[in-house]
């Protein structure tokens, strides 16, 4: 008997959202983005399919012991008095566990299977779903390991992480990287929906507001899933805040009036966008061609306007000559301290 396409009307992408998926049999029914290049089995269980299960992170004493040393080690940077964590799937909170003996902050976890009584005895709150954590309250980390390829809805779950998560807290995510291990084809475990690629997992989470800073793979979870996906985001701001924000760095750093030294593509499109003409107190420029041009509606002069504004804050605003502007403003009387090159505004915004 000849094989047919499965058949499935309005299918969209769970991470892209596009709609040109097509569908497979072998080697088992699932479904294919030809953008992003995700793959997911249709659900197979009931709603409350895991909520009379246990052990669900029962495994050799050996794979723990790794996958916690290594995860308890990652986490340490991030750690804090007083911050709260959230965990997805902490199962009987074993890292959160470790996790508490490192720094004084509460630990908290969102089970829906029987190890979450478990769970209650070691962190300082458990959830049985994502949804029933108050609004109200904010983590300053969110952690989910080996927990988006077991949910259909993604979607939402990354939705509940941004309302939960505070604006300046990192995300955690990690997941197999396609089967999880490069010597096994495909991934049968009929608990794991997603078979996620790099591609698919950034939109994923890009396209519910969060941006993403890290992306590693090689992560161990098992020897059987031993090649993993660590994603690292934070929350995506609008682009009126980022740009308020670099209007503040801007202020910061050269306060209310400042010479310009540089009337080029740079100042184009680093300075002008996120200044006021009135900040300017003129545009001084080295090329013949640029001087006694008009540059953000002002004229541009030569260099001989340095010693005129020996007082005054100066931003280069070239990159790539950064250095040899710095010198020769130096060696015309300007000291270092009243220099601003875009290396120092732009270093570290975040």
């Amino acid at each position: 008997m000849k094989k047919t396409l499965l058949s499935y009307s309005a299918m969209r992408c769970p991470c892209c959202r596009t709609d040109e998926v097509i569908s497979r049999l072998t080697p088992e029914p699932h479904y294919v983005c030809k953008v992003c290049f995700h793959r997911w089995k249709p659900a197979f269980r009931t709603k409350h399919y895991y909520e009379n299960l246990s052990g669900r992170s029962k495994m050799l004493e050996d794979d723990l012991d790794i996958k916690n040393k290594e995860r308890r080690k990652f986490l340490k940077k991030y750690l804090y008095k007083g911050m709260r964590i959230l965990e997805l799937g902490c199962a009987e909170g074993s890292l959160g566990a470790v996790v508490k003996h490192d720094a004084a902050l509460a630990y908290y976890g969102a089970e829906p299977s029987q190890d979450a009584r478990i769970a209650e005895t070691k962190l300082d709150g458990v959830w049985n779903s994502i949804n029933k954590i108050p609004s109200y309250l904010q983590f300053d980390m969110i952690l989910a390991f080996h927990v988006l390829e077991h949910i259909n809805n993604t979607e939402e779950v990354i939705s509940g992480f941004y309302r939960l998560l505070s604006d300046s807290g990192p995300l955690i995510i990690e997941v197999p990287n396609f089967s999880g291990n490069k010597l096994v084809p495909w991934d049968f475990n009929k608990e794991h929906i997603h078979l996620f690629s790099s591609t698919s997992i950034s939109n994923l989470i890009e396209k519910q507001k969060f941006h993403l800073r890290e992306l590693g793979t090689g992560y161990y979870e098992s020897a059987i899933y031993n090649d993993s996906m660590r994603i690292i985001a934070c929350k995506r701001k609008n682009d009126r805040e980022v740009r308020c924000n670099l209007y503040d760095r801007f202020k910061r750093f050269l306060g209310d009036r400042f010479v310009i030294y540089g009337g080029g593509g740079d100042f184009e499109s680093l300075v002008s966008p996120y200044i006021r003409s009135s900040n300017i107190l003129c545009i001084i420029d080295s090329s013949k061609n640029k001087i006694g041009s008009k540059v953000f509606g002002r004229t541009v002069k030569g260099p001989e306007e340095i010693t005129k504004n020996l007082g005054e804050r100066f931003l280069i605003a070239t990159y790539r000559y950064q250095e040899e502007i710095f010198d020769m403003l130096n060696k015309k009387g300007i000291a270092k301290s009243q220099i601003v090159t875009l290396k120092d505004i732009f270093a570290d915004v975040s």
